[in-house]
Parts: C-alpha cells; structure tokens; sequence
C-alpha cells in the first residue's frame, strides 16, 4: 500500500476526517505497518496503552476479562480502529484483542499521534469529541 493510499484510508475513518491532508500524510508516514498471525493478541486487557490499530484486512475478536472468564465483546475488521482510547489517556487496556485470522494493521503509536496533534491542535477538540461519542455509545 502506498502512502497515498494510507491517507485515503485514514482520511475516510471519521476519527481522524478532520486533520488536515498534510499532517494527515505525517500521521500515514509515521504509522507502523505491522502483521499478526491468526491467533496472535494485539493487545492484552491491563497492558499499558501505547498505541492504536487501524485494521487494514482480517478480522480480530475483542475480548473482556471478568475473573478466569473471557467473554467476546465484538469483532473488529478491515477500517475499524482499535484501542483509541490510548491516544488521549495513558489507562491501562479495558480489552484484549486477539486475531481470528492474520490481520494486518496500521499501529499508531500515542506520542506520535499526541506530536501531530500538538502541531495541530484545532483537530485535538474533534478527536476527543469523537472518543467522547464512542465511549458514550458504548457505555
């Protein structure tokens, strides 16, 4: 994939529709394209949150620990973003996110994405809006 495409991508997911198409490209630049096996954890519930996933193909289950139980939540696929909540706080994951088929990402690690927002900082209010609007549904 190219970085043209990579921004497209990011450009058509609403939490990041409104960063500017330069710093846009800085934020596609700086992601990490990383691959997981099918079976492969993300991210662990209580790791530390560094980073947030934009899926570009596969499929991942999120899964939630009550005890010695886990329970499937919801699933994540291609143009899902992932552990968003990492980009605004530093809280432990409240998740696991574990790979049900190989699963191709674009990680984007908190301090680069705070350093963009720092450069950028009439996009940091739509951001956190959208977090906010997120976290409400889903509580």
């Amino acid at each position: 994939m190219l970085l043209q495409d990579e921004v497209h991508l990011l450009r058509g997911i609403p939490l990041f529709a409104s960063i500017e198409t330069m710093r846009l490209k800085l934020l596609a630049f700086a992601c990490d394209r990383v691959t997981f096996a099918a079976g492969s954890v993300l991210f662990q519930q209580g790791d530390a949150a560094d980073a947030t996933y934009v899926i570009l193909s596969g499929q991942a289950d999120i899964l939630q620990s009550a005890g010695k139980a886990e329970a499937s939540i919801g699933t994540a696929g291609p143009r899902s973003v992932v552990g968003e909540s990492a980009l605004v706080s530093d809280r432990p994951r409240t998740q696991t996110l574990r790979a049900t088929t190989e699963v191709e990402t674009l990680r984007i690690s908190t301090d680069t994405f705070q350093k963009l927002l720092t450069c950028c900082p009439g996009s940091l209010e739509k951001v956190v809006q959208h977090l906010g609007d997120r976290m409400a549904k889903a509580g």
